[in-house]
């Protein structure tokens, strides 16, 4: 809440403001995302954000924050499984963020005082957001409960991360969640399901083609 705040001052101390005469589009991924809602829906930031672009927005949380195991889940796929970038480099820009996190894990949790005091939000309010939630096309065929054999944690996912996380996911987020910003009712809002996981926002092919067409849709 406070950073949300905070991104919301640093805007307006460079002038961003309200018939400011600048466009103003926020790209955001993961936790940020929802630091980037707070700004818009709680601080004033509807007054001079003019599109939000989001990729894996927990929007209504994830079960991984219930489990406590969000960064260790995260961070261990990043480490193995992080595409044609280096995984120390993706490791080590993964952690660092998580310390400076601005979303705490708790908050993350479904329920939480966070999403309740976003979602139940009725302020009429009309910035367009566009959200990209992966389906895990591309990550199917990667043994993920390997990762967890040293954690004690295989029993607990035998189920499965579509039934832990309640349908399709990118593997840390459930397209349920990405879908439920104010519970389904904001407007203006896109969602598009694209392929890969929680880490393919923004470079993919299918991913920039998307933002591309979105970017198009003055």
């Amino acid at each position: 809440m406070e950073n949300g705040a905070t991104l919301g001052q640093a805007l307006t101390a460079l002038n961003f403001g309200e018939n400011d005469g600048v466009h103003l589009d926020v790209f955001c991924h993961s936790m940020g995302t929802q630091v980037v809602r707070v700004m818009v829906e709680l601080k004033g930031g509807h007054a001079y954000v003019d599109r939000v672009f989001m990729g894996g927005a927990p929007n209504a949380g994830t079960r991984l924050a219930e489990l406590k195991k969000l960064i260790f889940w995260l961070g261990t796929v990043a480490l193995n499984h992080a595409g044609p970038t280096p995984p120390a480099l993706i490791a080590e820009w993964f952690f660092k963020k998580t310390v400076d996190s601005a979303v705490s894990i708790d908050d993350l949790m479904p329920g939480s005082e966070l999403y309740k005091e976003l979602n139940n939000n009725a302020d009429p309010l009309s910035v367009p957001y566009f959200v990209q939630i992966g389906n895990n096309a591309k990550f199917d065929k990667f043994n993920w409960k390997m990762l967890f054999s040293k954690a004690g944690l295989g029993k607990l996912l035998d189920m499965g991360l579509d039934q832990l996380l309640g349908g399709p996911n990118d593997i840390a987020i459930s397209v349920a969640s990405a879908e439920a910003v104010r519970h389904g009712h904001w407007r203006p809002l896109t969602v598009a399901v694209v392929p890969g996981n929680h880490f393919a926002y923004f470079y993919t092919e299918e991913s920039v083609d998307l933002l591309r067409q979105w970017l198009g849709d003055e």
